[in-house]
């Protein structure tokens, strides 16, 4: 239970307890100092009250006239809000970069970083929020007077690292700290018996720091850096074993940066911003020029082969427009000749219709055209006649009577 400058206590909750603990990746002097100020009671912590407003403001950021989020990130780097002083939420510093990615009016996001660094714990979740925003908004960094460990592992990640002349930046390199407490409890006369279900369960607990538990940190802090240093090598495109070797925790500035590939300018906030500017407006005036170009070509093809075909074939080779247009003009003249091929047996069956016509027509001819005797009457004449000539009356003898 600590006693804050208002006189109301905040209680040691776990979840305060585990945003101090665990594994740092941090500016070691920072580190000694707000150590040695919390344990001298020199370290003065905010009421419940404040806490609790740290906790509900919101994750906002300011956007320039020219469209760049700036991201503050201050202090001590760690998974929440500390009760202690003010510092770098990282859990707040996400929903900064969710926003930012998904909000039309930012072009480009400016991390403003003043950072020891500090815990681990949520960093691995706070750099892939990170590579997620720089993938579909473009990522600087602008470091004041320090971007160390923690806070260089972010720098790291975005496309371009301006750092203060005298700025302080890398120190790459993880620790934690055990502390042996069983002689204050042997004066005290405490003594401690811990019962646990296996050898390193409970290791540590008694107060000691025996090897078995320092082997045990020593792996996990090698673990923690492996992570670090890949992730830094990927991100400055530097060889890994590079980047392995620079990992000795010290922090450089100024050329000294420059030239070991941690930074890529010199120079203020301002500058930084100026040049981000600059970039993005060169960048959005060629991609206007591409997009004229590219309409400009479309529009051409379009002309050309019809609006179909261009939006079909558009962006594809040469050659492979080529071979396009080949395989329309045989489709059209493939459907051209199904056309004439049907017209033709179309005409094929008029004509033997016609022929089947001519030879009936050359038959009745050839009827009429046979020689008959002198004086002889056509069959169907004769036929007629006859009819003609029978009597009205029967002349019959019977009939008369």
């Amino acid at each position: 239970m600590k006693q804050t400058k208002n006189n109301a206590p905040i209680p040691d909750a776990p979840e305060c307890v585990r945003n101090h603990l665990g594994v740092y990746a941090c500016e070691p002097a920072t580190f000694r100092e707000l150590h040695a100020a919390l344990v001298a009671g020199r370290l003065p912590a905010c009421s419940a009250a404040e806490l609790e407003e740290r906790k509900a403001a919101p994750a906002s950021f300011e956007v320039t006239v020219d469209g760049i989020a700036v991201i503050p990130v201050r202090g001590v780097m760690q998974r929440g809000d500390s009760k202690f002083n003010d510092v770098a939420n990282t859990l707040k510093i996400r929903k900064q970069f969710r926003e930012a990615a998904g909000r039309d009016d930012v072009r480009g996001v400016m991390l403003h970083i003043d950072s020891p660094g500090g815990a681990v714990a949520g960093q691995t979740e706070l750099v892939d929020e990170l590579d997620r925003l720089a993938a579909v908004k473009p990522v600087r960094a602008a470091v004041d007077e320090m971007a160390c460990s923690a806070a260089y592992w972010l720098a790291s990640r975005t496309g371009y690292v301006t750092a203060n002349r005298l700025a302080q930046v890398a120190n790459i390199g993880c620790y934690t700290v055990a502390y042996d407490e069983t002689g204050a409890l042997e004066r005290e006369g405490i003594r401690i018996i811990v019962v646990s279900t296996g050898k390193y369960k409970g290791l540590g607990a008694d107060g000691s720091v025996p090897p078995e538990l320092v082997e045990e940190m020593q792996l996990r802090v090698e673990a923690v850096n492996a992570e670090f240093v890949r992730a830094v090598a990927e991100g400055r495109g530097l060889p890994l074993e590079t980047v392995e070797a620079l990992a000795d925790g010290k922090a450089y500035s100024g050329d000294a940066a420059l030239e070991r590939g941690f930074v890529d300018a010199i120079g203020n906030f301002d500058e930084a911003m100026n040049d981000f500017v600059t970039q993005l407006n060169r960048e959005r005036e060629t991609k206007m020029a591409e997009e004229k170009k590219l309409i400009g070509e479309f529009q051409a093809l379009a002309d050309r082969d019809g609006y179909e075909f261009a939006k079909e074939h558009f962006g594809k080779s040469e050659a492979e427009i080529e071979i396009a247009r080949r395989d329309v003009k045989i489709s059209k003249l493939e459907t051209a000749f199904a056309a004439l091929q049907g017209e033709r047996d179309s005409l094929s069956q008029e004509l033997e219709k016609e022929k089947a016509r001519v030879a009936e027509l050359e038959k009745e001819n050839a009827a009429l055209k046979e020689p008959r005797a002198r004086g002889a009457v056509p069959a169907g004449f004769q036929a007629a006649s006859a009819e003609k000539k029978k009597p009205m009356f029967n002349s019959s003898k019977e009939g008369r009577n």
